[in-house]
């Protein structure tokens, strides 16, 4: 998110995802195999900037038209956390504490989430290896 916010740069939902891709890559020449990625969620337009909504609105139709192709798994947390797709939501601090980050609770979900699409990963590859 930081790229598309406006002390970032005011990227394109595109030029973040170009980003994204370079990462990948990045990670792939690492030797990473399994990487995960998460659609961006809201922050407050006094922080990110004008513009930001419609970044990330961009940046996640990317993610999720071009995950799959780029062996990318992606974690939609905007599709399993609906109230943190709504810009009616920034002030509310049970979810944004700040505006921008999560509250602990929600961070605590992110990562049940994050935990969930590793083990279905390792699992799989497990399920494969023994079969």
């Amino acid at each position: 998110t930081n790229d598309m916010q406006a002390a970032g740069g005011n990227q394109t939902g595109a030029q973040a995802w170009a980003n994204t891709l370079t990462m990948v890559t990045n990670a792939r020449n690492a030797g990473l195999t399994d990487i995960y990625v998460p659609t961006v969620f809201v922050r407050s337009a006094a922080n990110a900037g004008a513009g930001f909504e419609a970044r990330r609105q961009a940046y996640n139709a990317l993610l999720r038209a071009n995950a799959a192709a780029n062996g990318i798994i992606l974690i939609d947390l905007v599709s399993i956390f609906p109230e943190l797709d709504l810009t009616a939501n920034i002030t509310d601090t049970s979810i944004l504490i700040d505006q921008i980050h999560p509250t602990p609770k929600y961070y605590g979900k992110i990562n049940a989430e994050f935990a969930k699409a590793i083990q279905g990963t390792w699992y799989n590859q497990v399920v494969t290896v023994f079969s």
